[in-house]
């Protein structure tokens, strides 16, 4: 009857660090793999400078497009700008202009995108 109780008292005494050590490993997988852990910490900062990478592209671009309303506006209109915008639009050119022909990016295929016209007949 002696091996009984040493059985026992051992799993009595080793309830309570067992317990403990549960709840660490618990507590230490949350803390890395949870919803506030260390990867989504490193994967949140990771989508912030992403973020940030894109706000200054699209503020660059913000400014390239505001430069060139500038340049259209009624009461400072640059004639270079007007000539570039319309002979673009227009898709002419002058008899003494020596053009390239070459394949639009996606932005340029953007920015000259024209209406189509109504045939009047």
């Amino acid at each position: 009857m002696i091996i009984p109780s040493i059985v026992t008292r051992t799993l009595k005494s080793s309830v309570v660090p067992l317990f403990c050590g549960v709840v660490l490993f618990y507590l230490g997988s949350h803390l890395v793999n949870g919803d506030r852990g260390i990867f989504s910490m490193l994967r949140l900062r990771a989508e912030v400078a992403q973020a940030d990478d894109v706000l200054t592209k699209e503020t660059a671009r913000r400014a390239e497009l505001e430069h060139a309303v500038e340049l259209l506006r009624p009461d400072q209109l640059d004639p270079d700008m007007l000539d570039e915008r319309a002979r673009a639009i227009l898709n002419v050119a002058h008899p003494n202009d020596f053009v390239l022909m070459y394949p639009p990016s996606a932005a340029a295929q953007q920015d000259l995108v024209v209406p189509p016209t109504e045939d009047p007949h």
